[in-house]
């Protein structure tokens, strides 16, 4: 869980980077910079900003080159979303929770007033100056290795998706080819007090109700009930 590391004395890194090291599968030549990597700015010491700023570049150089690799067939734009749905913050806490990250990270006690908004965007940075990590210690061939193998096994246990999540879109497209009628969206009803409302949405094609969908904002209610008549037209036209 990614909270424990909050609630336990200050990491001796020192003395944790053989264990790191082979979580990664990399053999660590100097362990510097690895500290630096996994110092956070709390403890006012050299942290690692500096290497998440470089890991950054690296991660979405690395990110692109591999998916430009196995997927010839894809348009820039596709292939700019999948490298938005990898680098993005919640997909590197997934990949800095896959390998145990918090286990290393050296702190203050002070963040334990940290809300988990701030425990993500530690572990997303602290995922990146890792890899920048890797590139100083290692070099590109090394740091690409981690990174393929590392989202490779996120993909296979569907810890990350790579998907076209925007479903209005994709139920435009679809109606548009089969010449069935445009989409159209109406709230249908709108509950809860004005800071936690809950809106659902009908979609309809040519008047005819296909789904509903609930959400806390309209957006997200549209692509919820997007979605749904999408699986039913795909049902109604396999072809």
């Amino acid at each position: 869980m990614k909270f424990s590391f909050f609630f336990k004395k200050k990491t001796l890194l020192p003395h944790k980077l053989s264990e790191l090291s082979k979580i990664i599968n990399y053999k660590i030549k100097s362990p510097n910079i690895f500290l630096e990597a996994l110092t956070h700015s709390s403890l006012q010491k050299k942290s690692y900003e500096r290497l998440e700023f470089l890991g950054d570049s690296i991660l979405n150089f690395l990110v692109a080159e591999y998916f430009f690799s196995i997927y010839p067939e894809k348009s820039e734009g596709e292939l700019t979303k999948i490298r938005s749905q990898i680098v993005n913050k919640k997909s590197l806490v997934i990949l800095a929770e896959q390998i145990k990250l918090e286990k290393f990270i050296d702190y203050d006690e002070r963040i334990l007033n940290l809300n988990e908004k701030k425990i993500d965007s530690i572990l997303a940075d602290s995922f990146e100056a890792l890899i920048a990590a890797i590139f100083q210690d290692g070099g590109i061939n090394e740091t690409k290795k981690f990174l393929q193998t590392q989202i490779s096994i996120a993909l296979q246990k569907k810890f990350l998706k790579i998907q076209d999540e925007n479903f209005k879109g994709q139920l435009l497209e679809l109606t548009q080819s089969k010449k069935i009628g445009t989409p159209t969206y109406n709230v249908i009803s709108e509950d809860g007090e004005p800071h936690n409302k809950t809106f659902v949405v009908e979609i309809k094609i040519k008047e005819k109700p296909y789904a509903t969908g609930s959400g806390k904002n309209k957006k997200e209610a549209e692509q919820i009930a997007a979605n749904l008549t999408l699986k039913i037209l795909e049902k109604e036209n396999p072809n």
